[in-house]
């Protein structure tokens, strides 16, 4: 059980840090990818897909999303 504590705790603390967008949806976002993310890491062992993963996510949310909007 200590182990799902853990990942809440990661999840938790990766939601919270999104807090300085202002808006909770975010935060609840970022706490579900979070949660996400912990279990891949959990299960696979390794955080290179989710390195990958995040960069992409952020590429497209910082570089390509804001000249369509």
């Amino acid at each position: 059980m200590s182990k799902w504590r853990g990942i809440i705790f990661v999840a938790t603390i990766f939601g919270v840090l999104h807090a300085g967008n202002l808006a909770l949806f975010d935060c609840l976002l970022a706490f579900s990818v979070g949660l996400l993310y912990s279990v891949v890491r959990e299960k696979t062992g390794s955080i290179y897909g989710i390195s990958i993963s995040h960069g992409i996510i952020n590429i497209i949310l910082f570089l390509i999303a804001p000249y369509y909007y």
